[in-house]
């Protein structure tokens, strides 16, 4: 049987960021790298968790980390393009 890559496991949501959204994560990402949890860019597992949660917490929204991940890497981009 062929697995159906519809299905909810293969489905990736979009997921659409509000500006205060946006802001709120970059801060969450700057605490935790004054923290030490964020270095060469990359987060640790206690960071991601800690964002997830605050995200949540602030929000009402849970999301994989994943989805931080790509928004960290379309600031970023948009970011260069800027300079």
């Amino acid at each position: 049987m062929v697995p159906d890559f519809k299905s909810s496991i293969f489905k990736i949501k979009s997921l659409a960021w509000t500006d205060e959204q946006t802001r709120f994560y970059l801060q969450l990402r700057i605490e935790e790298k004054l923290k030490g949890n964020d270095r060469k860019q990359n987060v640790n597992e206690a960071g991601r968790q800690s964002i997830i949660d605050k995200f949540y917490d602030a929000y009402g929204e849970r999301h994989p980390w994943r989805k931080f991940g790509i928004k960290h890497a379309t600031c970023k981009t948009q970011c260069t393009k800027y300079k």
